[in-house]
């Protein structure tokens, strides 16, 4: 049987380390807080802008469907429209990335190599490079927010997921975006 065990610590005390990090379910709008005070490393700057600077104005889309479900080709159907030339998908799901080149085709450019987790989600499939799928993550969390239009739809529960919302809040912080990527 698998256990789980709490990362936490304990808040009222005072710690000698100069950063703590507690990590929780969720994410969202307040996660730009956590981005303010980080620095990325020259070789993961380098990287994301060489993969947003060749796009150009772009549309961009965030997808999440592997624990959380979307009616993705609903969404697709929905927004097709109002797209310009030139779509960018974002998504953990391969199912939703396949479906999304066949419903574009040569509009849709596909930035990170998503594995088939076999709708597993990229945090819980322990056999994947940890580094790749983190960097992965930022390239898309960077794309969607250097969108010139960013569209992302609520999971069947009702609400955005936490990495929607973070890219939304970047989207929003033009500042922050070349602060992490330029300085």
């Amino acid at each position: 049987m698998l256990q789980y065990t709490q990362i936490t610590f304990d808040f009222s005390k005072d710690y000698d380390d100069q950063i703590l990090v507690y990590e929780q379910s969720g994410g969202g709008a307040d996660s730009i807080l956590m981005l303010e005070k980080l620095t990325l490393k020259e070789n993961i700057k380098k990287h994301i802008r060489a993969i947003i600077e060749p796009l150009g104005d772009y549309d961009a889309l965030h997808v999440r469907n592997t624990d959380y479900k979307t009616d993705y080709k609903k969404f697709f159907a929905e927004i097709n429209s109002k797209l310009d030339k030139t779509v960018v998908l974002c998504t953990d799901s391969l199912e939703c990335q396949t479906y999304a080149k066949e419903f574009w085709g040569s509009r849709l450019k596909v930035v990170t190599n998503l594995p088939d987790t076999k709708g597993k989600t990229l945090h819980e499939n322990r056999k994947l490079d940890r580094f790749q799928t983190n960097l992965d993550t930022l390239t898309d969390l960077f794309v969607l927010a250097c969108s010139k239009n960013l569209y992302f739809t609520a999971v069947k529960k009702g609400w955005v997921s936490g990495f929607g919302n973070l890219a939304k809040s970047l989207h929003e912080r033009q500042d922050l975006i070349r602060k992490l990527l330029h300085s």
